[in-house]
């Protein structure tokens, strides 16, 4: 205040000066915010003021403390909360409050679906079900490759129980449906050599065809040769 001579008995007056709130409106990780400026005792024209964005996430209003803390000043349609509004600061930052969206994977196979949907919450990682947890047979001389995002794919985007790290949806209750992928085992083509003797038929060589992988080899009958016993099979000519 400026200085004033004094003349014999004066009354001095408080001189005030009615609070402008600039108030910033932080996002928290979403689009949108901004800034606005009021007077204490206004209320906000909340009409010209928009709901921040974020994927993967439901807005739930502006408030005093990050993450959802403190008094909530604007509701998740962005309505001004009177009864909140008593703050009498020049500066003040209000936070968005987040929820994350939930969402429901759905796993088929053969056109049914296996096992209960699975809940999930954006932002979390989380594995997927396995194929025998859902009660999937596989098909004899099949192998299950993993989950398709459509059916009738021949190739698996995620592998059985993957863990997954960012969410498959932004959209609060989607249903995304995840197709069982099967393929047919490698076969195999297996020849024993009599390596010196010989098989029944008077042929030095027995062939055996399309054998699924990992499936157990049937022997012929054994071979013979003059002056020896048959001892087994070796891959090594040698024995």
């Amino acid at each position: 205040c400026k200085e004033a001579a004094l003349s014999g008995a004066e009354r001095l007056y408080a001189v005030w000066e009615k609070t402008v709130s600039s108030v910033l409106l932080d996002a928290q990780g979403g689009t949108g915010g901004g800034s606005f400026a009021v007077e204490f005792g206004a209320l906000p024209e909340s009409s010209v003021l928009t709901a921040p964005a974020r994927a993967g996430y439901r807005f739930s209003g502006y408030y005093t403390q990050a993450d959802g803390g403190g008094i909530p000043v604007f509701d998740a349609d962005m309505t001004f909360l009177p009864e909140n509004w008593n703050i009498n600061e020049r500066s003040v930052t209000l936070f968005a409050g987040w929820t994350p969206i939930m969402y429901s994977i759905i796993y088929v196979n053969g056109g049914d679906e296996a096992g209960a949907p699975q809940t999930v919450k954006y932002g979390e990682t989380f594995n997927l079900i396995t194929a025998s947890q859902l009660g999937i047979q596989t098909p004899e001389n099949m192998s299950f490759l993993g989950w398709a995002t459509y059916p009738g794919s021949a190739a698996a985007v995620y592998t059985d129980g993957q863990p997954i790290e960012h969410g498959l949806s932004q959209t609060e209750g989607a249903r995304i449906y995840l197709y069982a992928v099967f393929a047919e085992k490698p076969k195999w083509n297996v020849t024993y050599d009599a390596n010196g003797g010989k098989f029944g038929n008077g042929e030095t060589t027995f062939l055996q065809s399309d054998i699924p992988s990992g499936s157990l080899l049937t022997a012929p009958a054994s071979p013979e040769r003059t002056g020896f016993t048959f001892a087994g099979w070796s891959k090594n000519k040698s024995g």
